[in-house]
């Protein structure tokens, strides 16, 4: 597949992280990447290689097992900006209004 920009992407990267489950493994690997990267800064620069292997990790695991098929890899879902949109789509759907 190629797509030309986000707005024509974003849709597929939905139903590609259609299950809850799906994103809330995406949420735990970014949070966990975040923190590895604070850590290497502050403590040991070794935690840096950890970085991509936990955050990406996390996010095939839920795809390999909590969709049932392989990551798509291309410009668009390699990028940060369908992710940061889709954890706008996640905490926005959490949130409550009371």
């Amino acid at each position: 597949m190629n797509f030309k920009s986000m707005e024509e992407f974003w849709p597929f990267y939905m139903k590609q992280h259609s299950k809850p489950a799906t994103r809330r493994w995406h949420f735990a690997g970014t949070l966990s990447s975040i923190l590895c990267l604070i850590y290497a800064v502050l403590f040991n620069w070794w935690f840096v290689f950890l970085v991509p292997l936990v955050g990406y990790g996390m996010a095939w695991y839920s795809h390999f097992y909590v969709e049932g098929r392989k990551h798509s890899c291309d410009f668009w879902s390699s990028s940060l900006v369908p992710f940061v949109r889709l954890q706008d789509v996640w905490v926005n759907a959490h949130r409550s209004d009371g």
